[in-house]
């Protein structure tokens, strides 16, 4: 539109320049200045929405044509056709000038600076023009940065702050429950050179530490699972020596805190401090692991000499035999041993009778003790009652004989009937015993006294 009207504008300023040089009526020259006057119009009207000033040089270059012909009416035509010409293509292509109106930037600037935002990226193109605004990078996303400078901003301008979003709440991330081992167990390893022990295990060897974790938590090596970190534990040795020499320590031969992650942790080679190669003896090892949260395990180690070491002379001790035990005894008075009749004296023997098949001579039956007594009753004619004769506590295996028992009353010139009682009473509770009567008319019955 507006370049269709220049283009009329200098069509009719070429004709008016020709018709002034060529001397042409006023008529024609006034007409063509009325249609000069309704181009005009016309580019006023394309113009309506631009600022005036873009239209005052048009109007001071139409006026400048309108007296040029006359003005300098002497020109040649050609002259005066280029001159106009090119003003009329100056006015027709003239840049409108810029204008600055200062409230309107404020009122932009305020606009920007209270309008509502979102924190991230939620108002991502509102935010970019805010953070250019501000000076800031234009990414769109609206955080810390952007809030500290949009503050400052309204601030400066006294515009209210509380459009301006606040940062969300960060919810903390919970620290993983440490995982606790469950349980451990103490194992050894004794001294081996290839497949070989070249220490015995009264002089030397290594406790060792297993670490039972819960199924499925443990992977080794790996720190980052919760409870796999480096954790601590104490573990002790103490020792005891035993038979054949006396009963020494308990020593306490090595403590030491260990760090632990895997399912095993060894400790240091311990030795015997009195080991003697020479004179061996029994040891009693102790081994005790406490976890840094209170799980304890422990082991208790022996090493039996005789067991061991089976052709050592230390070794050999006397097997405890079987305990046989008599089953029953019996009283005997021998006393066709002496030649003197029973009213005199008598000698008891007891006899013991053992289990069928054992061997009471042998000295598995052991020394035992029997205790048996010899008491007499004196009758008619001397009737003297009950006279203790003795009491006496002998070993036993077979057969065993007390000592002679007197009459202390015998008189060879008056005599009387005589009864002895003898009994006897075994360690292990078996008891015995027998009445033995001297009848004077049966035993002498020549005698008067009958």
């Amino acid at each position: 539109m507006v370049k269709g009207v220049a283009t009329s504008i200098i069509t009719v300023a070429v004709l008016m320049g020709s018709l002034v040089a060529c001397s042409g009526s006023d008529s024609e020259v006034a007409e063509l200045r009325e249609e000069l006057e309704d181009v005009k119009e016309q580019l006023e009207d394309s113009l309506e929405p631009e600022e005036t000033s873009e239209q005052e040089p048009v109007e001071s270059e139409q006026q400048g044509e309108d007296t040029s012909p006359t003005e300098n009416s002497e020109d040649s035509p050609t002259e005066t056709e280029e001159s106009q010409s090119a003003e009329t293509n100056e006015a027709a292509t003239v840049e409108p000038a810029p204008t600055t109106d200062s409230s309107t930037n404020e009122v932009s600037l305020e606009a920007i600076l209270t309008d509502t935002y979102r924190w991230g990226s939620a108002t991502a193109d509102q935010t970019k023009i805010l953070q250019e605004a501000l000076g800031l990078t234009s990414d769109g996303s609206y955080g810390p940065a952007t809030r500290t400078a949009h503050i400052t901003a309204l601030e400066s301008e006294n515009l209210p702050t509380n459009n301006v979003p606040e940062a969300p709440a960060i919810t903390p991330i919970p620290e993983p429950e440490p995982i606790m081992p469950e349980s451990c167990s103490v194992e050894i390893e004794p001294l081996f050179l290839g497949e070989a022990e070249i220490a015995p295990f009264d002089q030397t060897f290594r406790p060792y530490a297993s670490i039972d974790w819960p199924p499925g938590f443990y992977m080794p090596g790996d720190l980052d699972l919760p409870g796999g970190e480096m954790r601590t534990l104490t573990m002790s040795v103490e020792m005891t020596s035993g038979w054949p020499s006396e009963p020494l320590g308990p020593f306490s031969i090595w403590s030491e805190t260990l760090e632990y992650e895997s399912p095993g942790v060894a400790g240091i080679w311990v030795n015997n401090p009195i080991y003697d190669e020479n004179s061996r003896t029994d040891v009693s090892w102790y081994i005790e692991v406490e976890l840094d949260h209170g799980v304890t395990c422990s082991r208790t180690l022996t090493f039996d000499l005789c067991t061991e070491v089976p052709s050592d002379d230390n070794c050999y001790e006397e097997p405890t035999p079987e305990l046989i035990l008599p089953v029953s005894c019996s009283i005997t008075i021998g006393e066709e041993q002496y030649d003197t009749p029973l009213d005199q004296n008598i000698h008891p023997q007891i006899n013991i009778e053992w289990p069928e098949g054992s061997d009471p001579s042998d000295w598995v039956a052991e020394q035992r003790s029997l205790t048996y007594s010899v008491e007499m009753t004196s009758g008619w004619p001397n009737n003297q009652g009950t006279i203790p004769i003795w009491t006496l506590t002998t070993n036993y295996v077979v057969t065993v004989g007390g000592n002679v028992a007197h009459n202390p009353i015998y008189d060879a010139n008056s005599r009387s009937d005589i009864s002895w009682h003898v009994e006897a009473q075994l360690d292990t509770g078996v008891t015995c015993n027998g009445t033995f009567i001297f009848d004077l008319c049966v035993e002498v019955p020549s005698d008067d006294n009958c």
